[in-house]
């Protein structure tokens, strides 16, 4: 038995195809290895050498179809380390020769390959925006008269434009300023209002429909960046009623206990719909964490998922964390701030793994 890691080692196969492992058990067997070493990834001290024993096993291993998990599972600091970027770069390899177009391999490769290999990888598994999938099928739907089938495509295209607008990677990071960071935040609420066709009101200056959309992690995400610069610039009543309207809004997404279509709230997207369906995960993709109860919200178009996720954990912690968010401290001790946190905090659920 002690033969046999080197044995597959030499042979470029896996252990269990030596043992002619039925795939059931092998499909079982991968999960587990996966599984551990996502878990390995955030012991403290970090053991590099086992990591890279670990992962030239799974990938010797070759169960293609559960590879995601090590992108999304383990930790973002040993997946950055150069220590383990060969070994990730040879992982990447087996992956893209079964899966050319991988996004998510490309996608956590393109952010993790050095200034020497990214140009090499680029080369080989990028295209050029002319001639993306969706491009060349919205260009031949226009030129053939394919309305409905060029609006869906369109549609499609503007919710992810929406999106990335709406997102914190839109905004200039470097910013620390309360005036930008305050107009930004305004730019991007009246930008999904204007989007959605809604008009704030005093009582709901974050979610004046109060239904729940694909956008709903968004809307948290403005709420609350919302309710911490309007305490900070002094403006206490306004930014309670904003914290307020946003911890309901998310209370109205946690009532979701079964799958259910989900719009985007708009009237320039009318033709397609995204799911939304109650899960339990461990926040920040960390196994290592107790199982919360999340609300998924996704989509996919062109064999590519677009998924939001909403943990209660994330809000409260914006709203205890000591560290990072001290704009919130002017309407700490206000009765109706309090109050907000524990709404909040009765929405987290949690169970073991």
């Amino acid at each position: 038995m002690e033969l046999l890691p080197p044995l597959a080692q030499l042979f470029g196969v896996s252990v269990d195809a030596l043992l002619g492992m039925p795939e059931e058990e092998k499909l079982a067997r991968s999960k587990k290895m996966i599984s551990d070493f996502c878990r390995a990834t955030f012991e403290t001290p970090t053991d590099f050498e086992k990591l890279k024993s670990m992962l030239a096993e799974i990938r010797r291993d070759g169960i293609i179809a559960q590879m995601w998990r090590i992108w999304l599972e383990s930790n973002t600091n040993v997946r950055n380390s150069k220590e383990m970027l060969p070994e990730f770069r040879l992982l990447a390899e087996k992956i893209l020769e079964v899966e050319s177009k991988d996004s998510i391999t490309i996608n956590t490769m393109t952010v993790m390959e050095d200034d020497e290999h990214i140009g090499k990888f680029l080369e080989k598994y990028s295209y050029d925006i002319d001639l993306l999938h969706d491009n060349l099928l919205r260009r031949r739907y226009r030129a053939k008269g394919e309305w409905d089938k060029y609006e869906e495509m369109k549609q499609y295209r503007l919710a992810e434009l929406i999106d990335m607008l709406l997102s914190e990677s839109f905004s200039d990071t470097r910013k620390t300023d309360l005036a930008e960071n305050t107009a930004a935040n305004k730019f991007k609420l009246d930008l999904l209002h204007s989007f959605c066709g809604e008009t704030p009101t005093a009582e709901h200056p974050i979610a004046p429909k109060g239904e729940v959309d694909f956008f709903a992690q968004s809307r948290l995400t403005l709420g609350v960046a919302r309710a911490c610069y309007l305490g900070a610039s002094g403006d206490r009543e306004n930014a309670l009623i904003a914290l307020e309207d946003t911890v309901g809004y998310l209370e109205k997404i946690m009532e979701i206990t079964t799958p259910r279509k989900i719009s985007f709230g708009s009237p320039w997207i009318r033709d397609i719909t995204a799911e939304a369906h109650e899960d339990w995960d461990a926040p920040s993709n960390n196994p290592t964490l107790p199982l919360e109860r999340e609300i998924y919200f996704y989509y996919i178009h062109g064999g590519v998922t677009t998924c939001s996720i909403v943990f209660p954990s994330n809000i409260l912690y914006q709203l205890t964390a000591e560290h990072g968010w001290e704009w919130f401290d002017p309407i700490r001790n206000e009765p109706r701030y309090k109050a907000a946190v524990e709404r909040v905090r009765a929405l987290v659920k949690t169970k073991e793994a």
